[in-house]
């Protein structure tokens, strides 16, 4: 298996390097921003989110 620093290292490349690879991904919300959200919108993400966190289990 791929260390994780490989696939930042190839994606950093594609991008014209560390600094535009950051500006690409997307801020982290406040803590404040992430309780004014429903509970029921991050539930209904736990059957989407589920089997490829089961798979990445089974695949280490």
């Amino acid at each position: 298996m791929l260390a994780f620093s490989n696939f930042v290292d190839r994606a950093a490349e594609r991008t014209g390097g560390t600094k535009a690879l950051e500006q690409l991904l997307p801020r982290a919300k406040s803590d404040k921003a992430l309780r004014a959200v429903d509970d029921s919108t991050y539930l209904t993400q736990i059957p989407f989110r589920l089997p490829y966190y089961i798979n990445y289990l089974y695949l280490q």
